[in-house]
């Protein structure tokens, strides 16, 4: 069996890494820095959604109009005969 110095001979990690060039650093897009804010403020992000749905739900309530009274049309057309 092989002594830690010379396992450490066969995986020289170190010394890779000291070698490689460091490369530069990626300036975030508009994206990461949504995701951080949300991250960051997830409680702030969640009242917002739930008030968004609240607020389409009820617009999308209120808006629905059924008139039984009137018959259904159906326009009949070349592609529908």
């Amino acid at each position: 069996m092989q002594n830690w110095e010379e396992q450490r001979e066969l995986f020289p990690t170190r010394r890779r890494a000291a070698e490689s060039p460091s490369r530069p650093r990626i300036r975030p897009n508009i994206y990461a820095r949504l995701a951080k804010f949300c991250a960051a403020n997830a409680s702030f992000v969640l009242v917002a959604a739930m008030f968004l749905l609240a607020a389409a739900l009820s617009l999308a309530t209120f808006n629905v109009h059924f008139d039984f009274k009137r018959p259904i049309e159906i326009s009949v057309d070349a592609n529908t005969e």
